[in-house]
């Protein structure tokens, strides 16, 4: 699994780590016809990288349900059935949320519309609309994202200055609870 943590100052409690649906053999990476290199690849034929486990971790911060994952990079219905685990696992409670991560596709792809049905995109509270350079958080790609549930957001940026340790750019929001 990859390295998902969560930070926190306060102790994170109810911890929870689970493991999200990875495609079989017998299952296309993409759609025979899609535009695609793998398009009508099964799994068990294409790199075993494909299919890595992937996992959410999360828990509950002085009442907030907070998860951060890592979704996989190929293959959009993996990804579908991993961003509706995603949601899953923070849909329960009806309270505050915080969901972050690599979730590896623009907000507005099909794939991810479970995680946008319930939560807010911090980048567009403040104004910031997909496809704008300043969600470039992955060289040209924008896949970082914060997304919340009851909080308004005061500001959210890529932090670029954070210089090149990772092929990634930290997301920042400052947030408030309504």
């Amino acid at each position: 699994m990859w390295g998902n943590a969560i930070l926190t100052r306060k102790p994170l409690e109810d911890g929870f780590t689970l493991e999200l649906p990875r495609a079989g053999d017998d299952d296309l990476v993409e759609p025979a016809g899609a535009a695609h290199e793998l398009a009508g690849i099964r799994y068990a034929d294409a790199d075993p990288g494909h299919r890595e486990a992937r996992c959410v971790v999360g828990g509950t911060v002085d009442g907030v349900a907070v998860a951060t994952t890592h979704l996989t990079y190929v293959g959009r219905e993996q990804r579908r059935r991993q961003a509706e685990a995603v949601r899953s696992a923070v849909a329960d409670g009806d309270g505050p949320a915080i969901v972050t991560g690599d979730l590896n596709g623009p907000l507005d792809a099909c794939e991810l519309a479970a995680l946008r049905a319930g939560f807010d995109d911090a980048f567009a509270e403040v104004g910031v609309p997909e496809g704008d350079d300043r969600r470039r958080s992955c060289g040209p790609w924008s896949i970082d994202h914060i997304l919340v549930r009851e909080f308004d957001v005061i500001s959210c940026r890529v932090a670029r200055e954070a210089g090149d340790l990772s092929d990634h750019w930290p997301v920042v929001a400052d947030l408030r609870p309504r």
